[in-house]
């Protein structure tokens, strides 16, 4: 009958220690999730802190067709969410000489993944079905910038 009293003994013990080592697994736990969450909250804050580009870079695709504009004959009005174009038009794209002048940051060409034009400057230059494919581009006071030729 000893035998019995001392394993009740290791019993409550082992109960003891397993509530232990629960309780120690559940702690662990709940400070990883708490830690994961102040991560998050300084990952956001950082990003509220960061500052936003004032001027939004538009990476044209092929000229869309026209949808609004004037047409004479094989001249139009082209105006497009970065910028308008006044030229030559085929089927509604820019195709010909034309000038394209715009209104916010955008890389001039898909070809071209360096050059962008600033608001305000224009390209004079031929296009073929809605890709420039040649032209000049200038700044606001009519100096040459660079020219590019993609024929």
């Amino acid at each position: 009958m000893g035998d019995s009293n001392n394993s009740g003994g290791n019993t409550g013990k082992n109960i003891f220690w397993s509530v232990i080592a629960i309780l120690a697994v559940i702690a662990i736990i709940a400070f990883y999730l708490f830690n994961q969450r102040v991560d998050e909250r300084e990952n956001l804050r950082f990003e509220e802190d960061a500052q936003v580009p004032t001027e939004t870079v538009v990476e044209p695709a092929v000229a869309p067709m026209a949808e609004q504009g004037e047409m004479l004959g094989n001249e139009g009005t082209l105006t497009m969410p970065y910028g308008t174009y006044t030229g030559g038009m085929i089927d509604g794209y820019p195709d010909g000489e034309g000038r394209m002048l715009y209104r916010i940051r955008t890389r001039i060409s898909e070809r071209d993944s360096m050059r962008y034009a600033d608001p305000g400057q224009y390209i004079i230059g031929r296009w073929r079905r809605g890709e420039l494919m040649e032209g000049n581009l200038y700044d606001e006071n009519n100096e040459p910038i660079y020219g590019f030729n993609w024929w």
